[in-house]
């Protein structure tokens, strides 16, 4: 059957058999395009099977595939980009898949679930990578998969709200980053290169506040690049507590509550013990302990400083009371003298093993003098083992007592070992009388 349509174009129809129309060609559709649809008698009605459209409103030829009146499958020369897409639907005509060949210049591949939201979309550029992104039954995204996020790969998962519960970056700057959240802010990152070359780990609060942070190179936060641990309060920055693996390049250190302005604490207990057997207080500067072995020196001393006026200080060196100026030593230089206070420590390397004073104040000085224990003197011999000393006319001298009427009131103490003559170093056990 020969005709013009009823937007002015010619057409062609060819029937079936049973007289139906099969096959209608349309010259003008009513969009300045041919359109060729293959039909299909069904009892009696007619169904298009196959629908072919030289423009379908955007310029672009479709061909649309139908089963049961129901489009089961589209062809587009222009999807929804400006390219090629083929659409599926399933036999309750939802779309289940999307095929385009241009989405923002590059191709997509969609699936969507029965009730048609998207749960898995393949995108060849997003930003100039790949992107993959799996959506849960309500079609909300639940991971998502990025090829190149700042020159590198990320990997992004959801939870059921859709907040950002765990990220992994295979380039946040300098290195690897994965970030675990809750429903708000990250509580715990993983960096493999915070911009000192070393890996840190930190976790955070409910509130976005960090915590904890455990550094492999601290950098700027640490004195050298050793391992390194913070501990925040969750509010206020700086840290509470640091403990630093290499300070300066030197050694380790530990600093509680200094860097935050306040006072630390540190409690050490024992097993099943409730109160501390180790306690120490940065406010007050106390320590409190149950008992205390020293295992670096053999003698209690106070620091003083000693005039140097004529002799020699070192340790070893007998040591008087300054009439002249009542917080000071000088050397001793006479024989039995009652202003004896002590011996200069750390002679043949015997150092005190508790020195007792306070910084800035009278009870200072620059050479800590033995008041009781074992330390080295220098004596006059001969010196026996057991013979009370005091001093010599030999300036930082001692020697042994052979007048016991004037020795009282200046007696520094015990020799330990013996000296038989000339000068040299005797052990005393010091216990001034």
């Amino acid at each position: 059957l020969l005709g013009s349509s009823a937007s002015n174009g010619g057409f062609v129809t060819v029937q079936t058999g049973i007289g139906g129309t099969g096959v209608l060609v349309d010259g003008d559709d009513g969009g300045n395009a041919g359109r060729v649809a293959v039909q299909r008698i069904v009892g009696a009605n007619v169904q298009i099977a196959v629908d072919v459209d030289g423009d379908d409103g955007d310029g672009a030829p479709r061909v649309t595939l139908y089963d049961s009146l129901r489009e089961r499958v589209r062809i587009d020369a222009r999807g929804n980009g400006a390219g090629a897409g083929i659409t599926l639907f399933n036999s309750q005509n939802v779309e289940t898949m999307r095929l385009d060949a241009d989405d923002a210049d590059s191709g997509l591949v969609a699936l969507f679930n029965a009730a048609g939201h998207g749960t898995l979309s393949l995108d060849a550029d997003d930003d100039n990578g790949a992107r993959l992104t799996l959506g849960d039954s309500s079609g909300a995204p639940a991971v998502l998969i990025v090829g190149n996020d700042n020159n590198g790969g990320r990997m992004t998962l959801n939870d059921s709200a859709g907040h950002d519960t765990i990220l992994l970056d295979a380039n946040n700057g300098n290195g690897a980053r994965v970030a675990l959240a809750d429903d708000g802010p990250s509580t715990v990152v993983l960096n493999g290169n915070d911009g000192d070359g070393g890996g840190r780990a930190a976790l955070f609060n409910g509130t976005g506040g960090e915590s904890i942070r455990l550094d492999g190179c601290g950098g700027d936060d640490f004195g050298g690049c050793g391992g390194g641990i913070l501990l925040y309060n969750g509010f206020t920055n700086p840290p509470t507590i640091e403990i630093d693996g290499n300070e300066t390049g030197e050694g380790a250190l530990m600093r509680i509550g200094a860097m935050s302005g306040g006072s630390g604490h540190l409690y050490m207990y024992s097993n099943n013990e409730a109160s501390a057997t180790i306690h120490l207080n940065g406010h007050t500067g106390n320590t409190s302990t149950k008992s205390l072995t020293i295992t670096g020196g053999a003698d209690l001393a106070e620091p003083f400083d000693v005039a140097t006026t004529g002799a020699a200080v070192s340790p070893g060196t007998v040591v008087c009371l300054d009439p002249e100026a009542p917080s000071r030593l000088r050397v001793c230089n006479q024989a039995y003298d009652r202003l004896v206070a002590g011996i200069v420590s750390g002679a043949q390397g015997i150092q005190p093993g508790l020195i007792m004073g306070q910084d800035g104040s009278t009870a200072d000085g620059a050479h800590p003098v033995a008041l009781t224990g074992r330390v080295y003197v220098f004596a006059n011999g001969p010196v026996r083992v057991g013979d009370l000393l005091t001093t010599a006319s030999i300036p930082g001298h001692a020697q042994s007592v052979s007048d016991f009427a004037r020795a009282q009131g200046a007696i520094i103490g015990k020799a330990m070992t013996p000296l038989a003559e000339g000068a040299g170093l005797v052990l005393v056990l010091v216990s001034l009388q």
